[in-house]
């Protein structure tokens, strides 16, 4: 089963209405949160038919959409740490209200900045247009069932530790996969993306109908499972564990071109995501080398120039 596909290229909306970034007059953009109801409904309404998105599950087991490996909150100067799964349901939805600033402790985050170096210090995550962060059924309810969803099982597993433990994979997997299939009569297209291959082999268990693809950043970032560092040997673990595909980091693939060829030679879709995908000559040149979709940021201006006169 392939993505559905334009021209052979898809391209998919990163995680809500594009990543919060500092651009370069400091100010924060786009204005809206992201991962909020508000976010991917704007996607959506921006063309986006697919929206990729991270999904964690709380500490009483709740699947919400949350980006980062910790929920930071407090000081800048002095941070408090904690994981979603050591947060309730009602503390997650505490963590933002409608007038930008969280209800109670300022949400606090390290940014990137647009050309995608990362700032040295915490800041107040603050936004224009705010909003409450939503839970995974809350995303099935709101959602047209024409706008399909990638669902990526976040995983906070170190980068110096080769496996998550089997308890943490059995307590995501199975929350996440039930709440999927209390919406399966929607129609809706779904498919799964984990960092780690042992979610993703167990998503294929519990959910074989659906795509389930291996990420990689493919030397983008050290980690101590080569899986997660070499385009070669995530490609032979997705075949050799019968998945559906790669999503590599796209920045990476540049200097692996010749690499398309040999994953669609093995039976394995292969999507690229990453700030180079904001650049619609570098998509443009990933349809011509056979990546079946992109995960872009700035959708309109990227599908724009896509579909011009010089364009696709």
């Amino acid at each position: 089963m392939l993505l559905p596909a334009i021209m052979a290229l898809t391209l998919k909306m990163h995680c809500r209405n594009g990543q919060n970034l500092i651009s370069d007059s400091g100010k924060m953009v786009p204005e809206t949160r992201e991962n909020t109801l508000s976010s991917f409904c704007r996607a959506v309404s921006n063309g986006a038919t697919f929206i990729e998105f991270d999904v964690q599950v709380t500490s009483d087991g709740v699947p919400v959409i949350w980006h980062d490996n910790y929920v930071v909150t407090g000081d800048p100067k002095a941070p408090t740490f904690r994981m979603i799964s050591e947060i309730t349901l009602a503390e997650f939805k505490g963590l933002c209200s409608s007038d930008g600033f969280p209800a109670s402790q300022p949400l606090l985050r390290r940014f990137h900045r647009q050309d995608g170096t990362l700032m040295s210090d915490y800041t107040v995550w603050r936004v224009v247009e705010d909003s409450e962060l939503p839970t995974l059924e809350e995303l099935f309810v709101s959602m047209p069932v024409s706008v399909g969803f990638d669902v990526e099982l976040k995983l906070t597993t170190p980068n110096d530790q080769l496996y998550t433990t089997s308890e943490e994979v059995t307590r995501m997997t199975d929350a996440i996969s039930a709440k999927v299939q209390t919406f399966s009569e929607q129609g809706r297209t779904v498919f799964f993306s984990s960092f780690c291959p042992c979610t993703c082999k167990q998503m294929k268990v519990l959910q074989p109908t659906r795509l389930v693809m291996f990420l990689s950043d493919i030397g983008a970032e050290w980690h101590c499972n080569p899986q997660r560092t070499s385009l070669l040997s995530a490609m032979r673990f997705a075949k050799e564990a019968k998945l559906d595909g790669l999503v590599v980091e796209t920045a990476e693939l540049k200097t692996q071109q010749h690499m398309v060829e040999e994953v669609r030679d093995q039976g394995l879709q292969l999507l690229t995501f990453g700030i180079d995908n904001n650049d619609p000559d570098w998509v443009r040149k990933q349809y011509f080398l056979g990546v079946h979709a992109a995960i872009v940021d700035e959708l309109p201006r990227v599908d724009s120039s896509l579909w011009s006169p010089i364009g696709i």
